[in-house]
Formats: structure tokens, C-alpha cells, sequence
């Protein structure tokens, strides 16, 4: 997969550095990367039914009545890795546009980003992210995952 490299500055150290993000431009297409590590991972929203799935079952949440369109593509976006993704090979769980690790002091809390001019593009291997946890789920058990992730997000 080709990426384009992005600058980075650390909001903790300060540090500056490029990391890999999707070609700007593209539609329904993520790059998820896994808290406290940064492993990166591909999700085609196209293409991946848990995408649209887990949309319908935050839809039907009563912690988000009342939301706009745009809130709740901003929840969707920031709950979906923690609701139908498999963590990392450590555990982690992956977020949809998350920031980078900083190599320096192994941050995620960027204090700005901004695409190289003229674009600087690498070859990586991404894998696609895995739902095998949450396609094992129950449509009762779905709905409790849903919710419990919302209440550790704050709604």
C-alpha cells in the first residue's frame, strides 16, 4: 500500500517526525492505528459490513438521541475500533484516525500535523483490520458492547 508521510509535532516532548498516513482524497477508507503502540491497520468502510453495522447499532442507542448527522459520524469514528475491531497483537485497541506513536517519549497527543509539499509517499504493509471477536457476538451481546463503549467514552 502506498502511504503519504505527514510531519508530526509532539504535544509532549516537542519532538518533530513523519509518519504514514492514507493519500489525501480518499472516501470511506481508514487508517487505524492502536493505542499506546501505533500499529497500523486498513479498514474500507466500502467494503467492511461492521462498518455500516456498527453504525445502526449506535443509531439505536439511547445514550445518542437527539445527535446531528455529523455528531454521530464523529462518535462512529471514534468508538468503531473499540467496538468491532480485534485489538493489536498486544491487547490494544485500534482507533479510526488516531495520532501516531512519537519515537521520542511514545505519545499519541500531537500538537500539530501537516502534509510534507511537495508529497513524500512510502510503501507499507497494512493488513486489514479483523472483526472475529464481535462477528462471535450475539445481537444482544452487540448491543451491550456498543453501549459499554459508549459509557467508557463519556455519553
Amino acid at each position: 500500500m502506498i502511504l503519504q508521510l505527514v510531519k508530526f509535532k509532539c504535544g509532549n516532548c516537542k519532538s518533530e517526525f513523519k509518519a504514514p498516513q492514507l493519500k489525501t482524497g480518499v472516501y470511506a477508507e481508514f487508517l487505524l492505528r492502536s493505542q499506546n503502540r501505533g500499529d497500523v491497520a486498513y479498514l474500507d468502510a466500502m467494503d467492511d459490513k461492521t462498518y455500516d453495522e456498527v453504525s445502526k447499532y449506535l443509531k439505536g442507542n439511547s445514550k445518542l438521541t437527539g445527535k446531528s448527522a455529523n455528531q454521530m459520524a464523529a462518535i462512529l469514528q471514534k468508538s468503531y475500533g473499540a467496538i468491532a475491531c480485534d485489538p493489536d497483537a498486544f491487547g490494544n485497541v485500534y482507533q479510526i484516525d488516531a495520532s501516531p506513536v512519537c519515537p521520542s517519549c511514545q505519545s499519541q497527543t500531537m500538537e500539530y500535523w501537516e502534509v510534507i509539499e511537495p508529497p513524500e509517499f512510502v510503501e507499507s504493509i497494512v493488513s486489514s483490520v479483523t472483526h472475529r471477536a464481535w462477528s462471535l457476538l450475539s445481537d444482544d451481546e452487540k448491543t451491550e458492547k456498543v453501549d459499554q463503549v459508549l459509557s467508557d467514552l463519556g455519553y
